[in-house]
C-alpha cells in the first residue's frame, strides 16, 4: 500500500509540473551575455547564489518577482556558454543556450531556471546542497554520474533523483549532448524523454472541497469517525 501511495504521489508531481512547462507567449528579453566574470558589485546587501542544474551558478538578490540576478558564473568548462535572460509573467529566467532547446519543446522543465521561485521555494545555495528531480527515461535501470536514486519507478518509466550541486555539471554532460539529452554518459538502456524539477506543492482545498460536497455533509452533522 506504501509503494502505491509513493507512485500516485509522484505521478500527481509529474503532470502538475507539465502544465509549466508550456511556453509562454509573451517574453520580456534581455540581451543574451557571453558568461565572464561576475557583474555584481562589491557590497551587493542580502545576495546569494543559486546552482543550476546545467552546474552554472546564478547570484542573484532578492526572492520571487523581486528577485534581481546580479550575475552568472559558469561551470567548470562552461566558459563559452551563454545565458539568456528572460521575464515571463514576473518570473526570472536564466536559461544556457544548451538548455534552451530542451526547454522551448517541454522535456526539460524551465522551473529548474527561474532564480525566483528557486530562490523563495529554498532552492538556493545557502539552504540546500542538491536538486531533486524527475526524470522519464526508456525500460531499464539507470545510473546517472554526480546524482543519487531517492525512487525508482519502473510502473511509471521514472526515476527520482538527487543531483549534488558540486557534481551537477558532471551530471549535466551525462545527460545532455550538443543541447540534447543522450545516452552516451548513461547506464541505461532506454534514453531520457523529459526531466522535471521535483517540486515542492502546497494544497488548496478552497475549491476540492466544495465539489465533493463536503459543506453540504457537514451541515447534515456528517463527520468522519476518529480511528
Amino acid at each position: 500500500m506504501r509503494r502505491k501511495r509513493t507512485v500516485a504521489a509522484v505521478a500527481a508531481t509529474v503532470l502538475a509540473s507539465t502544465a509549466i512547462n508550456v511556453p509562454a507567449p509573451a517574453v520580456a528579453r534581455q540581451p543574451t551575455a557571453r558568461a565572464g566574470a561576475p557583474t555584481a558589485r562589491a557590497g551587493e546587501g542580502g545576495a546569494g547564489e543559486v546552482t543550476l542544474v546545467t552546474g552554472d551558478v546564478v547570484r542573484v538578490r532578492g526572492k520571487g518577482s523581486t528577485a534581481v540576478v546580479l550575475g552568472v558564473r559558469p561551470g567548470k568548462g562552461r566558459e563559452r556558454t551563454t545565458f539568456q535572460r528572460l521575464t515571463v509573467g514576473g518570473h526570472r529566467y536564466v536559461i544556457p543556450s544548451d538548455a534552451a532547446t530542451l526547454v522551448g519543446q517541454g522535456r526539460l522543465d524551465r522551473r529548474f531556471f527561474d532564480i525566483g521561485l528557486l530562490s523563495v521555494e529554498g532552492y538556493g545555495d545557502s539552504r540546500r546542497g542538491d536538486i531533486p528531480m524527475i526524470v522519464e527515461r526508456g525500460k531499464g535501470r539507470m545510473t546517472v554520474a554526480g546524482t543519487t536514486t531517492t525512487v525508482a519507478l519502473p510502473e511509471l518509466g521514472m526515476d527520482v533523483l538527487r543531483v549534488q550541486k558540486k557534481s551537477a555539471g558532471t551530471a549535466w554532460a551525462s545527460l545532455t549532448t550538443n543541447g540534447s539529452f543522450t545516452t552516451n554518459g548513461l547506464r541505461s538502456s532506454g534514453a531520457v524523454t523529459r526531466i522535471w524539477l521535483d517540486g515542492r506543492r502546497r494544497a488548496r482545498l478552497d475549491k476540492s472541497v466544495k465539489q465533493i460536497g463536503a459543506p453540504a455533509a457537514w451541515k447534515r452533522g456528517w463527520r468522519l469517525p476518529r480511528w
